[in-house]
């Protein structure tokens, strides 16, 4: 009786061996399930986009959403270009969009979705990402692979996040680095907008008609500026070298076609300049003009550059206008169709999820340091009132600034810092030095 007492207590003990190794298996299984299950919720739920997240928007009111399927078609049919064929379709009718600029962070569903509403062909596209959103990065990847080799479209990446004026001073480099008859003007513009469908060809109606006049006067401006320095030259006098922009070192920033008799002209002079000329046509009207605007390749081409040194984001556009109006650049504003602008859509997107991108951006933004850099050149905050009537009190030229790398580095790594665990950097230190 005793070996079998023996044997039975064995086999009970295996038995309870079996289910507890059972269940642990079974549970084991089941956190992989789940876990897997968790991973290809987030990766559907970032490919389709942000959009339940600012579900009661109503920024989208025109046409039908486009299925996933159509996202990348709608790129091709804007460039007119067919992927299948590999025919291109002709494009230098004035219904064409010269050239489109379009810097990109974290609004991949509202790129996609612009792109299936913009109604007209564009010539050449450039895109700017900037940080290293995945499933950007995945698209943009699926762009170039389908229509790369088209020569009409661009795709620049910055992981480190070189700001939106260096993202849009990627295309208006690219702009005039091209013919002028092939890019009389450059279309810059945020992807959370919408156009109605009598917009955007309106508005290059408007802007061919309004600038026939440019050609002409930037070819006097080259032949001035090919004869400089002149009478007009403050370091002539001391005999000092004139000051330009170099195509290797991207430090100092001057306009390619500003003569130093405008430049270095007493403001009501400077005012004069280029009164009878448009400036900036812009998309909308009830609003900031710069989420959605054709810059005349006149304006660039004496303005200058954006100043990256407002980083990474926001009031280069009042910088940016101050300076047209100080060489006396119209604006032009459309009176017609629709146009609907998701205000603030990566400041709103970066507080609602937990991508490494929008941490990095939500850290950088709490230090205001744009308002900053705004006091010190303008003497106003943002649009504020009073200040300055020129940068620096008339010390700087419009067309002038100098990148400050070492600033815009220092912001870029606090950013980083709530990832790394590494406080580095205090709040207090950054704002002296800037």
């Amino acid at each position: 009786m005793l070996p079998w007492l023996c044997l039975q207590r064995n086999m009970r003990g295996a038995t309870r061996t079996l289910k507890n190794e059972s269940t642990s298996l079974f549970w084991k299984r089941c956190f992989i399930f789940l876990l897997t299950l968790n991973l290809l919720s987030m990766l559907m739920f970032f490919f389709w986009g942000f959009e339940p997240l600012l579900g009661d928007d109503t920024a989208y009111g025109f046409g039908v959403d486009p299925i996933r399927a159509d996202y990348i078609h709608c790129v091709g049919k804007r460039l007119l270009v067919d992927p299948t064929t590999r025919q291109l379709g002709g494009n230098n009718g004035t219904d064409v969009i010269p050239l489109m600029v379009v810097p990109l962070m974290l609004d991949l569903m509202d790129f996609r979705r612009m792109m299936c509403n913009i109604n007209v062909p564009i010539r050449l596209l450039v895109l700017v990402q900037n940080g290293r959103e995945a499933m950007l990065s995945l698209y943009l990847q699926e762009l170039e692979r389908v229509y790369g080799w088209s020569g009409r479209l661009v795709v620049s990446r910055h992981p480190e996040n070189i700001g939106y004026s260096a993202a849009v001073n990627i295309g208006l480099r690219l702009a005039l680095s091209l013919p002028r008859e092939e890019v009389p003007f450059v279309f810059v513009t945020n992807s959370d907008v919408m156009f109605s469908p009598d917009l955007l060809p309106n508005l290059l109606r408007d802007v061919h008609e309004m600038t026939r006049h440019d050609a002409a006067r930037m070819d006097e401006l080259a032949a001035e500026v090919a004869n400089e320095p002149s009478k007009y030259s403050p370091v002539l006098r001391r005999g000092l070298r004139v000051l330009r922009s170099t195509v290797n070192d991207n430090r100092l920033s001057t306009s390619a076609l500003l003569p130093d008799r405008i430049r270095y002209a007493s403001v009501k002079e400077r005012e004069k300049a280029f009164s009878k000329h448009y400036g900036h046509f812009c998309a909308y009207y009830k609003g900031t003009c710069f989420t959605s605007f054709m810059l005349t390749r006149l304006a660039i081409s004496t303005v200058g550059y954006f100043d990256e040194n407002f980083y990474p984001a926001y009031v280069e556009d009042v910088d940016y206008s101050l300076r047209l109006r100080l060489l006396g650049f119209q604006e032009r504003n459309v009176l017609y169709g629709k146009f609907v602008h998701r205000s603030n859509y990566n400041i709103r997107l970066s507080s609602k999820v937990e991508l490494p991108d929008a941490l990095w951006y939500r850290r950088v933004r709490s230090l205001s340091a744009n308002d900053a850099y705004a006091m010190m050149k303008w003497n106003r905050p943002r649009a504020c009132c009073g200040g300055y009537k020129e940068p620096y009190d008339g010390m700087v030229p419009a067309d002038v600034w100098v990148k400050d790398e070492a600033r815009i580095q220092r912001i870029r790594v606090y950013g980083h810092d709530e990832e790394q665990g590494v406080q580095s950097l205090s709040t207090t230190g950054l704002f002296c030095t800037l």
